[in-house]
């Protein structure tokens, strides 16, 4: 575009035009209900799609640079919305960059959860109300009739993020990230299966528009009916590291790469943290180890996730450790053998 005292300020833009064409079809009898089992149901539909883009890079110094972009999508079934975004990156040091960043997002629900057929499952449940209705312990586990439909109300999700993190290398055969991320996601678009329904119904948390779970007068549950749904305002948290080593053993090669996830927080509508109950562990860890020796190299990977706390429906469990190991051989007409094993 033009120039600066650090150097040019350079832009593009771009547009794009897309249609979205969605068909899974069913044969006739499984989607009359006369087939035993569930696989799903037919779904179809289509949108068309008009997008307009943009990037700037923009450097105040020789040191430190901005980037702006920004892209505006207009969709024929759910209107338009505008995405920007802003990032800096600054070098004080050769081995150590700075940088920081904010953007929004824009998600729209997908063709098939929108035009999906009902299907049924007879999904097995812990429901407390319906093993007492029915003679039985409270926590015992039952079979209930589960509807999985297209929801009308579904909208789309939007989000903000902001991150900030550093880059430095303080030798050659070392070096390391650490970011620290921050997201905000309204109308969250997930999965609203019956146990989630009925979990939501107990600790008194509103379910979406559409999904429900029918009760008889003795408080059993009848039917449930499940599928997408938006959910409230998610914010979340979290810091990653990854270090990475590179040095000489035993005349061959070693190149260590150790990455580490910590989600700080999760919550829904500013109500409890989820983080360290099931499905959202606190620490995520993995070790990559490869050693190479001419036309020879070993790996070994060490994979770890976080213990989680019990929650109405799902038991405690423990922190849990997979192990891959895998030889290699690179032949010199290019080739190469592997044998491995993974967990």
């Amino acid at each position: 575009l033009f120039e600066m005292e650090a150097g040019a300020v350079s832009a593009y833009i771009g547009a794009e035009y897309r249609e979205e064409k969605y068909l899974d079809r069913y044969d006739p009898q499984s989607e009359a209900g006369q087939v035993g089992g569930s696989a799903g149901n037919t779904a179809g539909g289509n949108r068309d799609v008009t997008s307009v883009f943009f990037e700037a890079l923009v450097p105040f110094m020789d040191n430190l640079e901005m980037s702006v972009a920004g892209r505006y999508d207009d969709y024929s079934d759910f209107g338009n919305n505008f995405a920007p975004k802003v990032s800096f990156r600054y070098q004080p040091l050769d081995n150590l960059t700075l940088r920081a960043s904010w953007g929004q997002g824009f998600r729209a629900p997908t063709l098939d959860i929108l035009t999906q057929k009902t299907s049924f499952s007879a999904t097995s449940v812990r429901d407390p109300q319906s093993c007492v209705a029915q003679g039985q312990d409270p926590g015992c586990s039952l079979q209930i009739n589960d509807f999985i439909q297209a929801n009308a109300e579904l909208q789309p999700e939007d989000s903000d993020q902001f991150a900030i993190g550093l880059a430095y290398e303080p030798t050659d055969w070392f070096n390391f990230t650490a970011d620290y991320w921050d997201i905000n996601i309204t109308n969250r678009i997930r999965s609203f299966g019956a146990q989630t329904i009925i979990n939501n119904e107990i600790n008194d948390r509103a379910n979406p528009p559409g999904l429900y779970c029918d009760r008889a007068p003795s408080g059993s549950i009848t039917a449930c009916y499940t599928g997408f749904g938006n959910e409230g305002t998610v914010d979340t948290s979290g810091v990653d590291l990854n270090f990475k080593f590179n040095y000489e053993l035993f005349g061959g090669q070693v190149a260590s790469n150790f990455q580490w996830s910590h989600l700080l927080d999760q919550s829904v509508d500013g109500n409890d943290d989820y983080v360290g109950f099931a499905g959202l562990p606190a620490n995520r860890a993995v070790l990559w180890n490869t050693f190479s020796y001419g036309d020879w190299s070993l790996g070994y990977n060490i994979n770890f996730i976080d213990g989680q706390d019990a929650t109405t429906s799902d038991a405690a469990v423990g922190s849990w450790v997979t192990h891959d190991l895998q030889f290699n051989y690179n032949a010199p007409w290019d080739g190469r053998f592997s044998v491995g094993v993974r967990n």
